[in-house]
């Protein structure tokens, strides 16, 4: 029979509001309540900008590949590297001239952008959720290496 001795149990503290480094650690494919295709991504934060909450994860940040969503993947794809940082997502022509990208959802795995998160209220429980994403800013420790 198991036992847990909650005792011995800690208690996270809420990942604080604002801009935080992280990483992609997790992305699969997945279909939204109305149908539409997208990707669910789980943010590990990297601890660059604060590192007592280095490795906490993020989760339930998706990015849609239909639909009028897709302004967000535009955002979501230059803060990782994988469209042009100056293309204006509100400018139709030049989304539109990037045509189809192909790419392996498995790529997204490791790559680094800025995330802004806010807690949220959840049956109970806080949690963050992402509420904007950037492309990574330096750190003065980055920067002298």
């Amino acid at each position: 029979m198991p036992v847990i001795d909650f005792s011995q149990a800690k208690t996270l503290k809420a990942i604080p509001e604002g801009w935080h480094n992280a990483v992609v650690l997790k992305a699969e494919e997945a279909v939204s309540k109305a149908g539409n295709k997208m990707i669910q991504v789980t943010w590990e934060l990297t601890g660059h900008n604060d590192p007592e909450f280095v490795g906490r994860k993020v989760p339930f940040d998706n990015v849609m590949l239909e639909t009028d969503a897709i302004w967000r993947t535009i955002l979501v794809f230059q803060a990782l590297g994988l469209i042009d940082a100056d293309l204006d997502p509100n400018d139709q022509e030049a989304v539109q001239a990037l045509g189809k990208l192909e790419f392996e959802v498995e790529d997204l795995i490791g790559l680094e952008a800025d995330i802004k998160t806010v807690n949220e209220e959840y049956e109970g429980r806080t949690n963050p959720k992402v509420k904007g994403i950037r492309v990574p800013k330096a750190t003065l420790a980055s920067a002298l290496s």
